[in-house]
């Protein structure tokens, strides 16, 4: 997937630039090359799984099961590619599943993702907001 120029903040992402995103970025993570998964991710990125209790609470103050930043995201990346984390080699089997995918308006909703493309940010569970 070549980048292409930053649109604008008004411009429309389609569902199908949406799934684009999403199979190139399974398909990164599935050829292990996740320094070209990391490259997808902004500065801002958070990595957010609330506990199963309370999946809208904020966490700023609430324990959630992970809330990384992209400094802590970028140490995962670094230690699943040391050959000394015995659980990932042999790499871990996974499957991705993408569906479901639509478009939803951003009104009033503040992205907490942190996966660009062209502009546009995906934030947490599928959703797709542009960037504002």
């Amino acid at each position: 997937m070549k980048k292409t120029a930053t649109r604008g903040a008004a411009a429309r992402v389609t569902r199908g630039e949406i799934e684009d995103f999403l199979y190139h970025e399974a398909a990164l993570l599935d050829a292990w090359r996740l320094d070209d998964w990391l490259a997808l991710l902004t500065a801002d990125a958070r990595y957010l799984v609330p506990s199963n209790d309370r999946p809208d609470a904020d966490p700023a103050n609430t324990l959630f099961t992970i809330a990384d930043d992209i400094d802590r995201i970028r140490g995962r990346i670094t230690r699943l590619k040391d050959k000394n984390a015995h659980a990932e080699f042999p790499r871990s089997r996974t499957r991705r599943l993408i569906g479901n995918v639509r478009e939803r308006p951003a009104q009033n909703r503040q992205a907490r993702g942190g996966a660009r493309r062209d502009g546009a940010r995906l934030a947490g569970a599928g959703e797709f907001y542009p960037v504002t």
